[in-house]
């Protein structure tokens, strides 16, 4: 499970930033601007990312996050976050969270928090679990985030974008209409 951790809390954390490779396609604050506008309070965004599994326990799945738009004002926003974690081969999710995140645009990047206290894990084939999976993220959230470049992004069909941090899977986001 710990290992789950280490792959799964960096899409976690980083997921449904608004924010790929740094080239020329990446964006710059102005362009972060003008994508956050185009997401207002109501707004659903979905992502969706491939994670590759280890060949021992790790098992290949695909994340999809959703997230809505719950304020956003100024260079802050508000977003109910919902990532599910499905092994390839199923429909269904092993593991789902959900929280409430706070993102800041600051001068070279956003800057995420998540509410520990608004983190909750459901895993239905093993529900008694789930206390104990949660104060595992809960544990592992780190206590200040690093900054998001803007230059993490690229815009691809607008307002759709691809998230690219660096060694982690893309992350393929477009608005719910």
């Amino acid at each position: 499970m710990k290992r789950f951790y280490k792959t799964a809390l960096p899409l976690v954390i980083g997921g449904f930033i608004l924010l790929g490779s740094l080239d020329s396609s990446a964006v710059t604050r102005e362009e972060m601007r003008t994508l956050d506008a185009a997401y207002p309070p109501g707004s659903i965004v979905n992502c969706e990312a491939e994670l590759a599994g280890n060949g021992k326990n790790l098992l290949p799945m695909t994340t999809k996050i959703r997230g809505h738009i719950i304020s956003r004002a100024e260079n802050l926003s508000h977003a109910d976050v919902r990532v599910m974690f499905i092994p390839h081969g199923s429909s269904t999710a092993t593991i789902t969270l959900s929280y409430r995140q706070k993102v800041i645009m600051e001068e070279n990047g956003q800057r995420v928090y998540i509410d520990p206290k608004s983190l909750k894990v459901s895993m239905p084939v093993s529900p008694s679990s789930e206390v104990i999976v949660a104060k595992g993220f809960r544990d592992r959230l780190p206590a200040t985030q690093e900054v998001q470049p803007y230059q993490t992004t690229e815009i691809t069909d607008f307002p759709s974008y691809v998230v690219r941090a660096p060694g982690e899977s893309p992350l393929y986001c477009h608005k719910v209409e």
